[in-house]
């Protein structure tokens, strides 16, 4: 996201279960010439004194379990699996990682149409 609306908004990315980023979210991204080598995964617990007009979820667990951060505004939920299941290489685990970026760039684009139309 912090490619496509850069102009836009502020973006900040974090996990309930953070950890290292995974290679083959690396290896996806590289293929849409976007390098996130040097992304952090963070735990949301960082930003709660934070204050935002959107949080967005990606995934069911993720929803149920992000908390509530102070003075948020809307909230917006994505139903998109974890493509994760293990951190050695497998080439199956990567077109899941395809899948998951193509659906998120599917969700980002619609988040964004509609935003601009309201915003014009």
């Amino acid at each position: 996201m912090k490619y496509l609306c850069m102009n836009n908004f502020n973006v900040f990315s974090a996990g309930t279960a953070p950890s290292k980023v995974n290679i083959h979210a690396i290896r996806v991204m590289d293929e849409f010439n976007i390098d996130i080598r040097d992304q952090k995964s963070e735990s949301v617990d960082s930003y709660l004194e934070k204050s935002f007009s959107f949080v967005i979820t990606l995934c069911d667990d993720a929803k149920d379990h992000c908390p509530t951060f102070s003075g948020s505004g809307e909230k917006v939920h994505w139903t998109i699996a974890d493509p994760f299941s293990g951190w050695d290489y497998d080439q199956e685990q990567l077109d899941n990682f395809r899948k998951t970026r193509d659906s998120i760039k599917v969700e980002i684009d619609l988040f964004l149409d509609t935003w601009r139309v309201q915003n014009d």
